[in-house]
């Protein structure tokens, strides 16, 4: 994912009503982690061994 979803989708009225509903703890430590952005070297590895790669929804 590019980007924390959670800077985008936790405005300060969501955090109020967070707060108001008793998982706003658990956001912010969400929030605190690290954000990891395109393939770990295990994930690449992974795909560069295939000869085909189907995506399905």
């Amino acid at each position: 994912m590019a980007k924390n979803f959670a800077e985008i989708g936790f405005s300060s009225a969501a955090k109020k009503l967070q707060e108001q509903f008793g998982s706003r703890a658990n956001y912010s430590r969400m929030e605190s982690q690290t954000i990891y952005e395109g393939l770990s070297k295990y994930e690449q590895h992974f795909i560069a061994q295939r000869d085909t790669f189907i995506w399905q929804l």
